[in-house]
């Protein structure tokens, strides 16, 4: 069963198309990372398969459940970390829990304490008074407590420092690595989702450009340096020379790979590409030459 499927999932808001007929499908069981830039429409779409907003058209299914007409049995079963992270914050910490924690049937108070415990969180400080790594370590207890199916994660680490980022990193890592437990976690820190996610998704301008395993991913995506000339294919993501050296990335190294000995043409080196790198090059799609910007330099 798919964890997510959409179906011409759109949003628009006045003239801004937020989200352009997106079909997407991530399987149950995996970590997925949901990419792009700031303004791509990561953070509408999460929404949406929560029904936190309306689809301006297209539908949308989590866990099977349509989000519209089941938004309930969604919300049962998934946990929303959201990037604002909002609380009441004149309660105490211990308040809260108890206010928080009689929503949830399946709430644990052991994992709860457990946390509480591990992370040293305040229970007789107010929210307002917890600093920005104890407050998302705190909204991520609560949300692991519900003992939830599914987590979604909104720039979960954003504003952390790094021992706080590593700690979040590793209770997640602990969390799904335990159980047949999905997240799609929305993030710029690509080195962060690279360590943990087994999926990629990125998206830009609403539209998807890339939805892989990342295994997928890493074997298709190369860069490769030849010299002299080729015939391009659709798989040739950007080009750039130096001389009689051509640099070429391609997002399904097999298929160039094979065109390449059809012309009787070896590479000089073939590089494997980081996440990053790929990103980069998913989004800018033959790169910009900056030799052109006379007025900058």
């Amino acid at each position: 069963m798919d964890l997510i499927n959409t179906q011409e999932l759109t949003k628009r808001f006045g003239n801004l198309q937020a989200v352009d007929h997106l079909n997407w499908s991530v399987p149950e069981g995996s970590l997925c990372a949901l990419l792009g830039p700031n303004g791509a429409g990561k953070t509408t779409t999460l929404k949406m398969l929560l029904d936190m907003t309306h689809p301006t058209s297209g539908s949308a299914n989590v866990l099977g459940f349509d989000s519209q007409t089941q938004a309930q049995e969604i919300r049962r079963s998934v946990a929303f970390v959201s990037e604002d992270k909002a609380l009441y914050d004149s309660m105490t910490v211990a308040t809260f829990i108890r206010y928080y924690s009689s929503f949830f049937l399946d709430w644990s108070d052991s994992a709860m304490n457990e946390l509480l415990k591990a992370w040293e969180l305040p229970v007789d400080q107010k929210i307002r008074e917890l600093s920005k790594g104890t407050r998302t370590k705190f909204y991520l207890a609560l949300s692991l407590a519900r003992k939830p199916r599914v987590l979604v994660l909104d720039e979960p680490t954003e504003g952390l420092d790094p021992v706080n980022q590593e700690e979040v990193l590793k209770l997640l890592t602990h969390w799904l690595t335990h159980g047949q437990r999905s997240a799609v976690i929305a993030s710029h820190r690509l080195e962060e989702v690279e360590r943990i996610a087994d999926r990629v998704t990125i998206i830009n301008q609403g539209k998807l450009r890339l939805n892989q395993d990342l295994d997928e991913v890493r074997s298709n995506w190369k860069t490769i340096e030849l010299i002299g000339e080729f015939a391009t294919t659709s798989s040739v993501v950007q080009v750039t020379k130096s001389g009689i050296v051509s640099r070429i990335v391609t997002s399904n190294f097999p298929e160039f790979q094979q065109e390449l000995q059809k012309q009787h043409i070896t590479p000089l080196h073939v590089y494997d590409m980081n996440l990053r790198e790929i990103y980069l090059s998913a989004l800018r799609k033959g790169g910009w030459n900056y030799d052109s910007l006379e007025n900058v330099v």
